[in-house]
């Protein structure tokens, strides 16, 4: 994987992230710790802080590991298993919480350099656009993908188009086109550049050129904005 160059002052941020990051799981852990205690005598009063509590932990989640990652997955089959007692799921979903944090503890740091590049640019596309012109070919185009997902989630949003959590980019533009706010042609366009940010994300350099990256974040503010 391509390692982003940072100077002092960027690698102090990111640590700064980090730990904000680890304190926020240690919240909610500790939060599901005191809500195991309290379901276990009145399942039914501390259901609303439980869906407080499992929108925040899955919000969590999707922003250091991303939406269709192994822990969210982990983390909504247990949610749905069917017939668990409220507290004995909430034990279950804690772990997962104790796992991930354990998983940032021991390094991860990849996605959370993204989490914090808005801190340093005025968007997510002017630092995928600034990796480029460095020549950071792989984590721009990791970036344009994460941009794309994120524009498209919001038209979703915009149109009143549900989804879940566990859909990936490919879904999510499917039901767009399907739901009519745009054509078949905009689709395939889109899961082009989509497929450029999946190689990106997958260190095939071979599989996509510099101008292809250029191309997609001129295709976003362009036209993907525009919608």
């Amino acid at each position: 994987m391509e390692q982003l160059e940072l100077d002092a002052s960027h690698k102090i941020s990111i640590s700064a992230m980090t730990e904000k990051i680890l304190n926020r799981y240690s919240e909610l852990i500790n939060e599901a710790k005191d809500l195991i205690t309290k379901t276990k005598k009145n399942a039914f009063k501390y259901e609303p802080q439980f869906e407080k509590w499992v929108a925040s932990s899955l919000n969590l989640l999707e922003k250091t590991f991303g939406n269709n990652s192994y822990m969210i997955r982990r983390f909504i089959t247990h949610l749905d298993s069917p017939g668990i007692i409220l507290y004995w799921q909430l034990t279950y979903l804690r772990a997962i919480l104790i796992s991930a944090k354990t998983e940032i503890e021991n390094g991860f740091l990849y996605d959370i350099k993204f989490l914090i590049a808005e801190e340093f640019y005025d968007s997510m596309i002017d630092y995928g656009k600034d990796l480029l012109s460095k020549n950071h070919k792989i984590p721009s185009g990791v970036l344009g993908r994460i941009v794309i997902e994120d524009t498209l989630k919001k038209l979703c949003e915009k149109n009143g188009i549900s989804i879940d959590h566990g859909w990936n980019a490919s879904r999510i533009n499917a039901e767009l086109r399907k739901s009519g706010v745009y054509n078949l042609s905009m689709q395939d366009r889109i899961q082009a550049f989509l497929r450029i940010g999946n190689f990106a994300a997958h260190g095939k350099d071979e599989e996509f050129s510099k101008k292809d990256v250029e191309d997609l974040f001129d295709f976003v503010e362009n036209t993907l904005l525009t919608l």
